[in-house]
């Protein structure tokens, strides 16, 4: 019994230290990755404007039409 607790608790912290050290390197990770990503951003010149949009897909509509949408009027 003692030698299953010994060996239990001995795989418990060798498990705790483990996963310390792997959280600990992936967030390092993560974290330089939003910092790239940041500093790729922040390149742009001052008074640059950047517009990213997509372009829908499906059906289109012109400038003059749209759907119509009937209501009742709520008193």
């Amino acid at each position: 019994m003692f030698k299953f607790l010994l060996i239990v608790l001995t795989i418990f912290f060798l498990l705790r230290i483990v996963t310390r050290y792997v959280l600990r390197s992936f967030m390092n990770n993560v974290q330089r990755n939003v910092q790239n990503q940041k500093d790729q951003q922040s390149n742009k010149k001052e008074g640059e404007v950047t517009i990213k949009t997509q372009t829908p897909k499906g059906k289109k509509i012109s400038n003059g039409e749209g759907d119509y949408v009937d209501y009742d009027e709520v008193q």
